[in-house]
């Protein structure tokens, strides 16, 4: 558990966060802190997620699956065109996948 001055500074609340590769691993970790911190995630992954990761994320708060494979450059372009319209915006890229 973070301090509560600590949270403060590292909140996200109103944030808008992409996380590749986010349902699995460091991914999903990371999206999961990022979640906890207040931030809107949208998960990008090759598979729909699981019913673990599902339940897990939808128990913190807002986030969004979109599916597409990065090493295709349509898809690349659908997964942020799907990003912008399920968010409004991206204040947070994490390029994990």
């Amino acid at each position: 558990m973070v301090d509560p001055p600590t949270a403060e500074r590292m909140s996200l609340k109103d944030r808008k966060c992409v996380v590749t590769g986010g349902t699995r691993g460091i991914g999903f970790s990371i999206s999961k802190a990022f979640m906890e911190a207040g931030a809107e995630v949208a998960v990008v992954a090759t598979k729909p997620p699981t019913e673990e990761v599902t339940k897990s994320l939808s128990e913190l708060g807002r986030w969004h699956a979109i599916i597409g494979d990065l090493g295709d450059i349509k898809s690349t372009e659908a997964i942020g065109d799907e990003a912008l319209e399920v968010l409004g915006k991206v204040d947070v890229l994490v390029n994990n996948a």
